[in-house]
């Protein structure tokens, strides 16, 4: 019986595609391939359930996980690698071309930060194009706050030849909005860099929700964030209809 449901929903999704899937059945399908002997939609549910989305799902870390009843070691594991891969290769596609506009900016620090629980400062290194030479983490602390070295941010410009700097860090506590120290940050970290020509381009704070540019000082939406929203309120609906 759990073999004949496991293939009627691999056939719909080789029928229809994702879009005709719910998230709990989306996770479900995936959870096969770490479960092959295990009725996977219960334990898809209460994952759901815990972290209220799939793709918080897949950013959480493996003791997390395993605090769902039927989530051992090996399958919390698994979807951490779908994770891991999934956000390399989000971050591999924005890389192939120049970051020139905020919102391609904006788009790779959501990736690279989304879902981190401590609050982390990265500095995103560029040359006079925009083409990213590195990523490089500057610091990482506790969940409200973070040290921020602009001497270090300097150090690692100058040892990369960079020609533009966008600083990066993570809200984990969700609301995007510069605290006036992230503001005074932003001047202190230009200050450093313009003793050695080079520019800071911008400040992107990332929370799972949204980013803010705090140089442009304003939000702005992220594709990822939006269809992860959109998947959301449409399993919602699914599950009211049924």
């Amino acid at each position: 019986m759990c073999d004949g449901h496991r293939e009627r929903l691999r056939e719909r999704y080789r029928r229809a595609g994702f879009n005709a899937f719910a998230e709990y059945e989306l996770l479900e399908l995936l959870l096969f391939y770490a479960l092959p002997r295990r009725d996977t939609k219960a334990i898809a549910r209460k994952l759901l359930e815990r972290f209220g989305s799939l793709s918080a799902v897949i950013a959480a870390t493996p003791a997390e996980l395993k605090t769902v009843e039927g989530v051992g070691e090996k399958t919390a594991a698994f979807l951490c690698l779908v994770g891991e891969i999934d956000r390399r290769a989000a971050l591999a596609e924005h890389e192939r071309t120049p970051m020139n506009t905020r919102g391609a900016v904006a788009e790779y620090c959501y990736h690279l930060l989304r879902g981190r629980k401590s609050e982390c400062v990265y500095a995103l290194l560029f040359d006079a194009r925009f083409n990213l030479i590195a990523a490089r983490l500057i610091a990482e602390g506790l969940p409200d706050r973070v040290a921020l070295l602009p001497r270090r941010v300097a150090e690692e410009a100058l040892a990369h030849a960079a020609v533009h700097v966008v600083l990066t860090h993570n809200h984990p506590a969700g609301d995007s909005t510069p605290s006036a120290e992230d503001r005074s940050a932003t001047q202190r970290v230009r200050e450093a860099l313009s003793t050695v020509g080079i520019s800071l381009s911008e400040h992107i704070i990332v929370t799972d929700e949204d980013t803010y540019a705090v140089v442009a000082d304003g939000k702005i939406a992220v594709r990822a964030a939006a269809c992860a929203q959109t998947v959301g309120e449409a399993d919602e609906k699914l599950r009211r209809l049924r």
